[in-house]
């Protein structure tokens, strides 16, 4: 059984189901939370007899679907992993405990999430200010190897299309990092600027429409303020 929800709902999906699990079930939690969350999780899937896998996958699920490289862990791995091998799942074991996978995808989750905001942000500053083509060609002589302007392109693309669930997942991120001790603020405001530009992706505007964007987001950002 897998368990494929939005991150916020995550924990609220499971107690939907542990009523129906029975003992020798697994449940296979995709889903891109804390490892905290995923030990709460598990927890309350093994309370009822029934196994819990935590798996992250770490890759666009289309188009490769189950051959997306994934990495799972928990006290199940003995039983689960013969039969992700048996169906072709693309996959690495990180340990016995959960949380172990899901904690290699909200660290990475940070760079990679951060990468498109800091991306967005200066691109949305550079048309705002007026110096959109010095910005993108000083940023292609400097970072030359990342492909510009596709890769601003594409950044954008994705940023606008699923914004508002990268977002619930940049907050649990933020959890990962302040358990740890470290700055969850950094990972709440990548979180912040993925949630605005999902909502504008929402209403149609493109990629292409810079100046369009740029200033739907300082109008939002100003009735927000």
């Amino acid at each position: 059984m897998f368990s494929a929800v939005t991150a916020d709902q995550s924990y609220v999906a499971l107690e939907a189901i542990v009523p129906h699990l029975r003992p020798g079930q697994i449940v296979v939690d995709i889903n891109s939370v804390s490892p905290g969350r995923k030990r709460k999780s598990a927890e309350l899937v093994e309370n009822t007899g029934a196994m819990y896998l935590d798996m992250a996958a770490m890759a666009p699920v289309h188009p490769r679907g189950h051959a997306t490289p994934v990495i799972v862990a928990g006290r199940c791995c003995t039983v689960a992993c013969p039969v992700l091998r048996k169906l072709s799942f693309d996959f690495f074991e990180a340990g016995n405990e959960p949380g172990q996978a899901t904690a290699i995808k909200m660290v990475r989750s940070l760079f990679v999430k951060g990468l498109e905001a800091i991306t967005v942000e200066t691109l949305l500053a550079a048309q705002a200010s007026g110096c959109l083509e010095e910005i993108l060609a000083s940023l292609s002589k400097s970072y030359p190897g990342l492909g510009w302007p596709d890769f601003a392109s594409y950044q954008f693309e994705r940023i606008l299309r699923h914004g508002k669930r990268r977002a619930a997942e940049m907050q649990e991120s933020a959890v990962t990092l302040s358990a740890l001790g470290l700055n969850g603020r950094l990972a709440e405001e990548i979180a912040a600027i993925h949630e605005l530009m999902g909502s504008i992706g929402e209403g149609g505007i493109s990629s292409q429409d810079l100046a369009d964007l740029a200033g739907e987001a300082r109008q939002r950002r100003s009735e927000g303020a």
